[in-house]
């Protein structure tokens, strides 16, 4: 007993001196100095500025679509796309040949309306009686030419609308034929692929007595495997089909037997090991590749040759609206025409009347209400003319020519585009997040691509759009910003804008990084000490990349990265 409490004793004092041992090493760790904290920023007073970075294109104030107010074949074009044009050039002009002889013939007309007012109160003579009498002769053999020249119209515009309309029939058959030779092409060359090189696979190795495919894969199915199997019956041996088609029935020898789709399987000894399958197309076959190439070129030619064919019967159909417009357009030209002769005609034969006889109060007034209607004529005349040309309402730069000289141009339709290339400006859009801090007045910083980056301009915004622009799927505000005046800067140019939303020069700032927010309490870390000391702080304008302090340091404060 003596000897056992005494090996307790010593080994209750080595396990004491282990745990004191312990103990120091873990003190010893802890006392150890720690490393130095290192500033990551110092305190100081510098700029700050918030930006917006966009890109715009440079644009006009101004820009213009011009058109003709009616149809017709354009005669002249005297501007060509970048030339300088001024206020009143004539720029372009339909024929006018008939407008010119509407405004000869309202000349004439209010010339006699005049001449008969003036001898109606003068009184007419025997010549000036003559002379009114042959005026009505020639007012009617106007009015006839006007009745035959809408005969002569009405045939030529209708036999221009049969026309169209037998290209439509044409069109419209050429797509049916085109559609049906296509499908064919595609059929055909889908077949060939399916057929490609059709043999049976043995399941196992050691099978014999392999036997041949022959007919033609109706295409039915698209694609699939036969499964092919031969067992021994109580009549002999037999064969089944099944997977993508289906037969079966006593196996003979050297004669084709149906397995489906029009496909035929021939023995030519008796199988063992007989399991066979046969895929459709035959991916392995020499031929596979080309003939799945010949069957994407078909599917190509398919879309091609059809779009070709609809495009023709669009044009079509676009033809007949033209000639349908211009028939209308030509026959009521005529007719006013027509209306015109008449007109033309009662005013001679009342003026022949008035010649004759004495003359009267009442004749009088309807001598002056002639003039009048005649002057209104003249003046409807010259405006049908004028329309029939399109001068620049301003000075500026031609951006655009549409037609080619000879063309049939339709009413409303852009002819020629014009900008006022001394009043350009940069269109830019902002997103929905960025624009509540931008403003009129702003200072925009921005360079040109055609320029290169070393070109620095400057700018202001000059207004917002107050609605919004959804721009695939994003929404987002048109800024526009006042460009200087510069020669080299073209409409079209692509700008990179940076938009100074804010600015205060030489405050006292922290950089972002730095700063860590806990609700709306904002405060840094400053090394205080040796250590580093969480202090709250009142912030001010943020920038890009600085943020102003107001208060809760102070310049030269050296600051440490967040904890985490």
């Amino acid at each position: 007993m003596t000897i056992i409490a005494s090996f307790f004793k010593r080994k209750l004092v080595w396990v004491g001196i282990v745990i004191i041992i312990i103990i120091g090493v873990v003190v010893g760790l802890s006392l150890r100095a720690k490393p130095p904290l290192t500033p990551a920023y110092t305190v100081s007073s510098q700029d700050v500025r918030r930006t917006i970075i966009s890109t715009g294109t440079v644009t006009s104030h101004m820009d213009l679509s011009l058109s003709f107010k009616t149809s017709g074949i354009l005669k002249t074009l005297n501007v060509k796309v970048g030339d300088k044009v001024k206020e009143g050039q004539l720029l372009a002009s339909l024929d006018d040949a008939d407008a010119g002889v509407s405004v000869a013939q309202a000349q004439s007309q209010l010339l006699s309306a005049q001449a008969t007012y003036d001898k109606l109160i003068n009184g007419a003579s025997g010549p000036d009686i003559d002379v009114s009498r042959a005026n009505v002769e020639s007012a009617k053999t106007t009015l006839s030419n006007a009745e035959k020249n809408l005969t002569d119209v009405t045939a030529t515009q209708d036999l221009l609308i049969k026309n169209s309309k037998e290209s439509i029939a044409q069109a419209k058959n050429n797509l049916s034929l085109v559609k049906n030779q296509q499908d064919q092409l595609v059929k055909n060359a889908y077949n060939l692929l399916l057929n490609s090189g059709l043999e049976p696979v043995p399941v196992y190795d050691n099978a014999t007595g392999t036997p041949t495919v022959t007919g033609v894969y109706d295409g039915s199915s698209p694609s699939g495997t036969y499964i092919i199997k031969t067992y021994l019956g109580s009549d002999g041996v037999n064969f089944t089909s099944s997977g993508l088609g289906s037969g079966g029935g006593a196996l003979i020898l050297n004669i084709p037997l149906a397995i489906g789709h029009e496909l035929y399987i021939t023995f030519s000894s008796t199988p063992t090991n007989g399991d066979w399958t046969i895929d459709v197309p035959n991916t392995q076959s020499s031929g596979y590749v080309a003939n799945q190439s010949a069957y994407q070129t078909a599917l190509q030619t398919q879309t091609q040759a059809i779009h070709t064919a609809q495009t023709t019967l669009d044009n079509a159909n676009i033809a007949l609206q033209t000639a349908i417009q211009t028939r209308a357009q030509a026959i009521n030209t005529a007719i006013a025409t027509i209306e015109s002769a008449r007109v033309a005609l009662q005013q001679a034969n009342a003026a022949y009347i008035l010649k004759i006889s004495a003359a009267r109060s009442e004749d009088v007034a309807v001598a002056k209400a002639t003039v009048a209607q005649a002057q209104s004529s003249l003046a409807l005349a010259q405006n049908t003319l004028s329309n029939l040309s399109i001068t620049s309402p301003i000075s500026g730069l031609v951006t655009i020519v549409a037609p080619k000289l000879g063309e049939q141009i339709v009413a409303s339709k852009e002819v020629v585009k014009i900008l006022d290339d001394t009043s350009l400006h940069v269109e830019s859009y902002i997103p929905e997040s960025s624009i509540a801090t931008v403003s009129e007045g702003q200072v925009v910083e921005m360079t040109l691509d055609a320029l290169g980056p070393e070109i620095n301009l400057s700018g202001k915004v000059i207004s917002i759009d107050p609605a919004a622009t959804v721009m695939s799927g994003v929404i987002e505000f048109r800024v526009i910003t006042s460009l200087p005046v510069d020669e080299r800067i073209k409409a079209g140019m692509t700008a990179n804008l940076t938009v100074i939303t804010g600015e205060k020069k030489d405050v006292m700032v922290v950089p972002n990084r730095l700063i860590a927010s806990q609700g709306t309490q904002e405060s840094v870390m400053i090394l205080r000490e040796g250590i580093g000391v969480s202090i709250p702080i009142t912030t001010g304008l943020m920038g890009d990349n600085y943020t102003e302090v107001l208060s809760g340091i102070s310049n030269g404060d050296l600051l440490l990265n967040p904890v985490p």
